[in-house]
C-alpha cells in the first residue's frame, strides 16, 4: 500500500537493470518493482500488507525499507 492506495504483484528489482522503472497498471503509469516505489514515493509512504510469494524475501524487503522491529 502506498499513500492509502493498494498495489499488488510488486516484485523486487534486485540486479535487473534492463527492465523499465514503470509499467501501466490501472490505466496509469506506476512503478514496476519495490525499489522503484521507494524511489518514487519514499520509504515512509510504503506499507507492506502481505508478502505473498515473496515471504522468503521478507528480511531483504525490511532492509530495503529499513523497518525497525518492535
Amino acid at each position: 500500500m502506498v499513500n492509502n492506495k493498494f498495489f499488488y504483484d510488486v516484485g523486487l528489482r534486485r540486479n535487473d537493470t534492463n527492465s523499465p522503472k514503470t509499467k501501466i497498471m490501472f490505466q496509469e503509469e506506476c512503478p514496476r518493482f519495490l525499489e522503484d516505489y521507494i524511489e518514487k514515493y519514499g520509504k515512509k509512504n510504503i506499507n507492506i500488507i502481505d508478502y505473498g510469494k515473496l515471504i522468503e524475501e521478507k528480511k531483504h524487503i525490511k532492509e530495503l525499507l529499513k523497518w525497525q522491529e518492535m
